[in-house]
């Protein structure tokens, strides 16, 4: 687990590192493939090059999950942060991180 603090993000909060390909629909874009970089009980950043506005409604579904309705809250640099409606469990934010954590470096 890191605990990372950016210019993005002004609140602390525990991020998990993984690597995963998921799914963003949104009401413009429609549904496309994306990079999750990592994600927390209330959110995810993920790599796109789509425009996003802030306060857009998302649908993010991660591999086996039913899609997780949400909003985005900031977009920087390709990448967009979508918070959750709803926090994931610990359990699935677990098994998340157990299957999609990035192999170490070498």
């Amino acid at each position: 687990m890191t605990r990372r603090r950016t210019a993005l993000d002004k609140r602390w909060e525990s991020r998990l590192v993984i690597e995963v390909k998921a799914k963003l629909r949104t009401c413009v874009h429609g549904r496309y493939e994306v990079e999750v970089l990592d994600i927390s009980h209330h959110g995810v950043r993920v790599a796109t090059y789509a425009k996003h506005g802030i306060g857009q409604r998302v649908s993010v579904q991660l591999p086996s999950l039913q899609p997780l309705p949400g909003t985005v809250v900031w977009q920087a640099d390709h990448q967009v942060g979508c918070q959750f409606d709803s926090p994931i469990h610990p359990a699935v934010l677990d098994l998340l991180t157990q299957r999609h954590r990035p192999p170490p470096e070498s």
